[in-house]
């Protein structure tokens, strides 16, 4: 992976998201005819103040969004083992989780092409998504029953995170031309949505170093402070974060190019969503290929995000494990498909990627049926934690791949998609087969979790 143009409005006739914008676009004065003088005094691309504040402006509202995200399954495992929401369902407990995840898969692209009609609705939409972020997590802090947090740390904080970070991925080919892949790396290492779905195959960095930190550190510290403080000031605390950090970053968060007093609004005959437009619907999933990958994609989040839920869940069970214990297996799990992720890239690059997916998926099933189902020790679940996260959920990184056969960036939204409908369903599955009045220690299986071990396996 390397620096290159990053297709943020690709034209429908390529599938894709977002066409690239070149360096002669950038810096050509006539292209905002409403103002060309004001072309002329635009800051300069790829470097100087006002683009690096955007790149780690950028990179702090990924970094809050969706390092928050991998501490899905520190909470759960907290919300079932104390009062009051231990009262309630471990199905109901990873809804929380689920629903804001799910969410933030399916509505990414869509975000993107909302803002590129109504571009002047893009900064009003962060400062919202911002307010609605904050107000769920102080919210969440006071309730009392799971449904609520699904209400508020799900659905609302997911709808919330969409719009506060999509401009992100519209505006970085403004500030970056031939040091995207710099600014790309900088940005979407901490693994967001954004960076799996909307970057073009040859702009997903392969820098990785501030993901496996985000994703281990995140639920340690949180793990942490609900062992420590308890969830209420827990949340408070990181809503008192969440709002300050968040708000400088958006201040740094702008467009290079002035947008527009008024958008051209298009003719009765051109869609504002291509992308659904029959023609294009045939071409996409009239490809074998695509069907093909979409459910390689879901049927491997099935499996894959039931274990990120219940995985620190099932750590608590072990005699003599701790809090700590917890969260270092779910960070394991993160950190390995950090690593994974960026090398399945490499590895498709001179490597058959069908070959890539087979060979993970045996590495995944063997890890569940040989580790997982006799992890009788944390050491074991930690073994186990780090060959199943890097196997299973370093799949996204052969999309790229894929992509190039399948025919544009949008095939990335399709698998985006059906990865934010696992989400849901697979611990819904899990949960129905969790074994729910069995906690001791068995041969195989332990803690009723022999059904679930079968069916991730």
């Amino acid at each position: 992976m390397h620096s290159g143009d990053l297709t943020m409005c690709e034209p429908a006739e390529t599938l894709g998201t977002p066409t690239s914008v070149s360096s002669a676009q950038v810096e050509k004065p006539t292209e905002n005819p409403t103002n060309p003088m004001a072309m002329t005094s635009l800051p300069p691309i790829d470097g100087g103040f006002k683009a690096w504040s955007f790149c780690f402006s950028a990179c702090m509202l990924e970094t809050l969004i969706f390092g928050w995200n991998d501490t899905i399954g520190t909470f759960q495992a907290y919300y079932v083992s104390h009062a009051p929401y231990n009262q309630s369902s471990t199905a109901a407990a990873s809804a929380i989780g689920t629903s804001s995840q799910a969410i933030q898969y399916i509505e990414a692209a869509i975000l993107v092409w909302v803002f590129q009609r109504y571009p002047r609705a893009a900064r009003p939409a962060m400062w919202a998504g911002l307010i609605v972020c904050v107000g769920t997590l102080l919210a969440s802090s006071f309730t009392n029953r799971v449904w609520q947090l699904i209400l508020t740390q799900g659905v609302f904080y997911g709808l919330a995170a969409g719009p506060l970070i999509t401009p992100v991925y519209m505006w970085l080919p403004e500030w970056f031309v031939a040091k995207r892949g710099l600014a790309g790396g900088i940005i979407f290492g901490f693994s967001g949505v954004g960076g799996q779905v909307l970057l073009s195959p040859k702009d997903r960095p392969a820098t990785r170093t501030n993901t496996i930190v985000c994703r281990f550190v995140m639920p340690l510290v949180i793990g942490l402070a609900l062992d420590r403080y308890g969830m209420n000031w827990t949340l408070r605390v990181w809503a008192i974060v969440f709002a300050v950090c968040a708000g400088l970053a958006v201040f740094g968060t702008r467009p290079r190019i002035p947008i527009p007093q008024t958008s051209p609004t298009p003719s009765d005959d051109e869609s504002s969503f291509p992308f659904l437009e029959k023609k294009y619907i045939i071409r996409l999933f009239g490809n074998p290929l695509m069907i093909l990958m979409s459910a390689a994609t879901f049927f491997q989040s099935i499996g894959y995000f039931p274990v990120s839920y219940y995985v620190s869940t099932y750590s608590l069970y072990i005699p003599g494990s701790s809090i700590v214990d917890s969260t270092i297996t779910l960070g394991l799990l993160n950190i390995s498909s950090a690593v994974t992720y960026a090398g399945f890239g490499k590895i498709c690059d001179f490597y058959p990627y069908p070959r890539v997916i087979l060979w993970s998926s045996l590495a995944a099933t063997l890890s569940a049926a040989l580790l997982w189902g006799f992890a009788s020790k944390v050491a074991i679940l930690f073994v186990f934690a780090t060959i199943y996260g890097g196997a299973s959920n370093g799949f996204p990184g052969v999309w790229a791949a894929a992509a190039t056969e399948i025919g544009g960036n949008l095939a990335f939204g399709v698998l985006s998609f059906a990865k934010g409908i696992a989400v849901v369903i697979g611990p819904l599955i899990a949960d129905a087969l969790h074994g729910k009045d069995i906690r001791t220690l068995q041969k195989y299986g332990s803690f009723g979790f022999t059904n679930v071990i079968i069916y991730v396996g």
